[in-house]
């Protein structure tokens, strides 16, 4: 079994997981953590998923932080200490990381894909920006053509 795990990181931290084999069919459950500090049950939560699940064969992405050195109103720093309690999972359970830029996921996958494979979810936004860099790497890197014909096709 595979488990691709996908973060939002932020505020309000998107998380979205789908177990399955490529070309089989998967399961996807989507959440959201937040807006309260959430360090530690993010941390918590990455780990049940590696232990509840085949942590041999787990993946995490994530949406990257870009600072473009230009100082704002309401510039809020949180999704760097939550892509840094990732990075630190990861490294301790030599789990591999994916970073993805948000318009790498926002620009594939939009709204109408989600819908078409059933798995929308209203009132989650951070959660189904999650959802995006999951299908993207599912199929982008993983080529998953089945999620491509349902997802895509008209």
């Amino acid at each position: 079994m595979t488990l691709i795990v996908s973060l939002d990181p932020g505020g309000t931290t998107g998380i979205a997981y789908a177990v399955g084999l490529t070309g089989e069919g998967w399961d996807y459950k989507v959440q959201q953590l937040g807006p309260e500090a959430h360090h530690l049950v993010l941390h918590r939560r990455l780990e049940r998923l590696y232990w509840e699940f085949e942590h041999d064969d787990m993946t995490v992405v994530y949406e990257s932080f870009e600072y473009r050195n230009k100082e704002r109103p309401g510039l809020v720093l949180d999704s760097v200490e939550y892509i840094g309690v990732t990075k630190t999972f990861s490294k301790a359970n030599n789990v591999p990381t994916v970073k993805q830029t948000a318009s790498m996921a926002k620009g594939f996958v939009k709204d109408k894909n989600i819908k078409r494979l059933g798995l929308w979810s209203p009132g989650q936004p951070h959660a189904m920006d999650a959802l995006r860099h999951l299908l993207f790497y599912q199929t982008t890197v993983l080529k998953d053509k089945a999620v491509l014909e349902r997802g895509w096709k008209e």
